[in-house]
């Protein structure tokens, strides 16, 4: 469906990366995570078009995407930047409809359209604020808004940047389960920038890590998605628990982690022995990468 092929890009003279590739065929989902600054937002701009890359090319359903329209692009792939700004004097609605912009075809939008971008909007939970300019909405109600303007776009390759960053917790559980029915259902082929390891590792079964000296790393989420790897990313030690019942992975920074294990070790006074408070990690939970943690003596405010 969508292929990058030995992209080289760079705002300056050193570039962010040399010769990635990967393929992603229909119903696939891709992962891109790393920290700030190492080109995760543009990878998606190139992959979106908006973007020339120095070197390699993007392919579309086999087709360089340099050589499309931008109605044909626009048809292909929809794409959720990281926000929009309040300052547009449009309604949510308006917002929503501009997503069927590559369907028109130089007309006036059509009954379909806006019934396209109403059923959009009722996925998302739009409909009371459907009215609302932009600057009268939540940052969250925004996004939702950008969200439900990519499907409404119906294009079947859908790039998101950060699009849970502003969401409640509901919408964060809610758009986990919409990725998920997207890529079951319709088949669509996601590409999501996060930060939020737990998401990328949820809801994409391939992952890509930007940001390590030995440079990106991508493969199925569990084998990119370990300490060592995602240490050498964040330069931080990250702890990867496996979650009773078989449900998952959680991913816990070094800083979290510490603070638990401190307060595992807490006595009450008059007591000699040791208590386990409620949040302790079990020790079969621990991964090898829990050895980095400082010993209990080190975060009790001793000397030095």
């Amino acid at each position: 469906m969508i292929r990058a092929k030995g992209l080289t890009f760079g705002y300056g003279e050193r570039p962010l990366f040399e010769g990635l590739s990967f393929e992603l065929a229909a119903g696939d989902a891709l992962g891109i995570l790393g920290p700030n600054g190492v080109g995760k937002s543009t990878l998606l701009r190139l992959l979106a078009g908006l973007l020339r890359p120095r070197s390699g090319e993007v392919l579309l359903g086999g087709r360089p995407l340099d050589e499309l329209s931008t109605e044909q692009r626009a048809r292909q792939v929809a794409y959720v930047p990281q926000g929009i700004d309040p300052r547009m004097p449009f309604t949510v609605f308006d917002t929503v409809l501009m997503g069927r912009y590559a369907h028109l075809r130089g007309q006036w939008e059509r009954e379909i359209d806006r019934e396209v971008a109403r059923r959009a909007m009722a996925v998302m939970r739009l409909e009371g604020v459907a009215d609302r300019r932009l600057a009268e909405v939540s940052g969250g109600e925004r996004q939702r808004a950008l969200i439900a303007s990519a499907l409404a776009q119906e294009a079947p390759v859908l790039l998101l940047d950060e699009p849970t960053t502003a969401l409640d917790v509901r919408g964060r559980v809610e758009a986990v389960a919409l990725l998920g029915r997207l890529r079951c259902e319709d088949r669509r082929t996601v590409v999501l920038v996060t930060h939020d390891i737990d998401l990328a590792h949820r809801t994409c079964e391939r992952v890509l890590l930007l940001g390590a000296a030995a440079g990106p790393v991508e493969g199925p989420r569990d084998e990119v998605l370990r300490s060592d790897r995602l240490e050498a990313a964040y330069g931080i030690g990250v702890m990867v628990l496996d979650l009773a019942g078989g449900v998952g992975k959680a991913f816990v920074p070094a800083y979290a982690a510490t603070a638990a294990y401190a307060l595992s070790e807490v006595r009450p006074a008059g007591t000699a022995g040791r208590t386990e408070s409620k949040g302790t990690i079990p020790d079969a939970q621990r991964t090898a990468h829990s050895s980095q943690l400082p010993s209990p003596a080190s975060t009790k405010g001793g000397k030095g």
